[in-house]
């Protein structure tokens, strides 16, 4: 469930990212579009694990954190 929640919001937040990048920088359209990826990924774990509110949306969040700061971190770390 937890990468299925990840399948669902990855291809949208790449969509979103690439649609605002004329219209904010990357602090702004970053903070935008991984809340909503929260959102909608603690939406999905409360209904597919039944999970509480802040259990999900805690689980959301520590995903959403890793993946960004790995990507960030790949970045600005190329060879």
């Amino acid at each position: 469930m937890l990468v299925g929640a990840s399948l669902v919001t990855h291809p949208l937040a790449w969509w979103a990212n690439r649609g605002l990048v004329g219209v904010f920088g990357f602090e702004v359209r970053a903070a935008i579009v991984e809340t909503a990826v929260v959102i909608v990924e603690g939406v999905v774990l409360r209904g597919g694990l039944r999970l509480g509110v802040l259990p999900a949306f805690a689980t959301a969040l520590v995903m959403n954190a890793a993946s960004f700061g790995v990507g960030l971190w790949m970045i600005t770390h190329r060879g």
